[in-house]
């Protein structure tokens, strides 16, 4: 495959990395049985090759025995797979009766040929299984009234997602009554008798943080609204054993903090905190219920590594259930068997040299069952040494990043890539460090140190840490990871000479910024960031959390405005760094526009400066071949200049 301009081809490249990663497959949307003794996952290429995405649904048994096979097949999009009551049966969606539109099917997991309920004309985002297991809960839009003309009226009409309920007996379909709301998630109660929703007044991620959970009674129609929650992104609903409370993830406060865990009772009355506190210094990043208990199963972001926890709802109280070694967990079930009762855990994940894979069993015995890797991990590919990397920001704060060294014979201190993740409510950790977006073992292949700072405004250590990304993007940010680059020159590490800086979304954004701040790096990569946070909150999809993160509204006032203090556009005159950008022309998050506008500005100084934006890509760069070409673009910008 030869790629267009003067960039090197995958056969001239001695690693054929980039090529490998796209043809691999992630594991996603894992799900353990309710008896505890299977699991499956769903299974889809890094890269699209069509024009709808194919996936496929995988089951193993959870004591590890036999590896995982393969349930479905095809040239569809197979997902959200759900267990029934009984084990034996798993409801899905699926596009193979029309690409593109998700329809709902039902497998033995024994295997055989999928049965689809032919119950709606709009796709499916969301399903259940009842506890009887004679009903499947499901939300789907209603069909759009025929228009005369194609001119759209902005918020005339949402597509918005409504309760449906399938008598599995008879094909019946019932449409609940939940009111001019958009219903975003769904779970049954134990006892069957009662749907706990979560919804906002639209479909759009804007609404998000409007959310309202609220009760339906299914033999009245009756609908009872319990709590609003505080933050702009709750999830997760889950019910406690006993049918008397709901229990969520939302964030601390309305703007930008951490998530923690919150419960309400089905009476009603204010939530309840029951996760980490303003003082303590992890954050939760997941909430499921486990079978055959009245705990549950809580993701818990601790530094550079993820830990499982119980928590009892009824009493806040934590308890430490399972640490993966050496890696990270990136999503974790559990499930009591019926057998025994003995604990089984599946989860999805990685360590940094082994790339996400499902494992599954007792904590004590841990086995993988998934090979989805395999075109990756069979090319005798080299991968750097990963390893913690610790320092201090110049006001006393203790931080931490990840360090991968390169996996060729280079004598330090090495020519090094530092590389910002998003968010900025993310973080690196000791795991897999190689997606589309996250180029760091692709560098450290080429012979390049790779140094990835976890800055304040992440998660991982609490939420007076995360918090910092309110209003101050730029600020200490970029100190941390100065302060990170210093440490690494001071240890021999990096050569002060070689140094190169790129990142994606909120990783892009302080790419731009700090070449504004600093003539230290020989080249910079900026994937779909922010340039003017002015312009974020007039065009993202997100306009709110943006303008928490940049510090205000245009329409506030005449100025001047913090946010455009600490936007890159504004000192773009600065810039002296040789610049790469790449965005998705469909990117709603950050619009191609915030690209389009700092390339001028760049260029306008005689500054070098590349645009490269990908046709119908959104934040993420889906496509195949587009990502074979954004790691190679990457690959050569920095490898002819640092």
């Amino acid at each position: 495959m030869r790629l267009k301009g003067d960039l090197m081809t995958i056969e001239d490249d001695p690693k054929h990395i980039a090529e490998a990663l796209v043809e691999s497959h992630r594991p996603t949307e894992l799900q353990i049985s309710p008896d505890g003794m299977s699991v499956v996952w769903s299974a889809t290429p890094y890269g699209k090759t069509e024009d709808h995405p194919v996936s496929a649904l995988w089951i193993a048994p959870t004591d590890g025995a036999t590896p995982g096979k393969q349930l479905t097949a095809g040239t569809a999009n197979d997902v959200s797979p759900r267990w029934a009551p009984d084990s034996r049966q798993i409801a899905f969606l699926s596009d193979r009766a029309s690409r593109g539109t998700a329809s709902l099917f039902v497998i033995s997991i024994d295997g055989g040929e999928a049965v689809q309920h032919d119950v709606s004309d709009t796709p499916i985002q969301a399903l259940e299984w009842s506890p009887d297991g004679w009903t499947i809960a499901y939300v789907s839009a209603d069909e759009a009234a025929e228009q005369e003309t194609d001119a759209n009226v902005y918020g005339e009409w949402w597509p918005l997602g409504r309760v449906r309920l399938l008598n599995l007996d008879h094909g019946e379909i019932t449409t609940l009554d939940t009111g001019e709301q958009h219903v975003r998630e769904i779970a049954w109660s134990p006892d069957g008798r009662l749907l706990a929703l979560l919804t906002s007044p639209t479909p759009e991620d804007e609404s998000h943080g409007q959310s309202e959970v609220s009760v339906v009674h299914l033999d009245t129609g009756a609908v009872s609204s319990l709590c609003s929650p505080i933050g702009l992104m709750p999830s997760s609903i889950v019910w406690s054993v006993d049918g008397q409370s709901i229990i969520y993830l939302d964030s601390q406060r309305s703007s930008v903090s951490a998530t923690t865990v919150y419960v309400v009772d089905t009476s009603g009355g204010e939530p309840v905190r029951i996760g980490p506190g303003p003082d303590d210094t992890v954050c939760v990043n997941g909430l499921s219920a486990i079978t055959g208990s009245d705990r549950l199963l809580l993701s818990v972001a601790d530094g550079l590594t993820t830990t499982l926890d119980l928590i009892d709802p009824s009493t806040g109280s934590r308890e430490g259930f399972y640490r993966f070694p050496d890696g990270d967990i990136h999503l974790a079930r559990a499930a009591q068997t019926d057998a025994n009762g003995e604990m089984r855990l599946a989860s999805i994940s990685s360590t940094g040299s082994t790339p996400p894979e499902v494992h599954v069993g007792t904590v004590e015995n841990q086995r993988c069952v998934s090979d989805h890797h395999q075109p990756l991990m069979s090319g005798g590919f080299a991968f750097g040494k990963q390893e913690p990397f610790y320092w201090t920001s110049p006001d006393g704060l203790e931080l931490d990043g990840v360090l991968i060294r390169p996996s060729r014979d280079v004598a330090e201190p090495y020519p090094t890539i530092v590389q910002i993740h998003g968010g900025p409510y993310g973080r690196c950790t000791m795991g897999w460090n190689l997606t589309p977006t996250h180029w760091a073992q692709y560098m450290a292949a080429h012979g390049y140190a790779v140094l990835m700072p976890n800055y304040r405004g992440g998660q991982g250590h609490g939420d007076a840490f995360a918090s910092w990304g309110d209003g101050q993007v730029g600020d200490m940010e970029f100190t941390d990871v100065l302060t990170a680059v210093d440490a690494a020159i001071e240890r021999g590490i990096t050569d002060p000479d070689r140094l190169g800086i790129g990142g994606w979304s909120q990783g892009g954004f302080l790419t731009a910024w700090g070449i504004t701040q600093t003539n230290r790096f020989r080249a910079g990569v900026m994937g779909a960031g922010v340039s003017d946070w002015g312009m974020m909150v007039m065009t993202s999809d997100i306009p709110t959390f943006e303008s928490y993160l940049g510090g205000g509204r245009p329409w506030d006032g005449p100025g001047p405005h913090r946010f455009m203090q600490h936007s890159p556009i504004s000192h773009a005159a600065n810039v002296r760094t040789p610049l790469l950008i790449l965005h998705g022309e469909n990117d709603a998050r950050v619009p191609v526009s915030q690209a389009i506008g700092y390339h001028r500005a760049v260029r306008e100084t005689g500054t070098e400066s590349v645009l490269v934006t990908y046709p119908r890509e959104p934040h993420g760069i889906r496509e195949a071949d587009h990502q074979v070409d954004l790691f190679c673009r990457v690959r050569d910008w920095f490898i002819s200049r640092v």
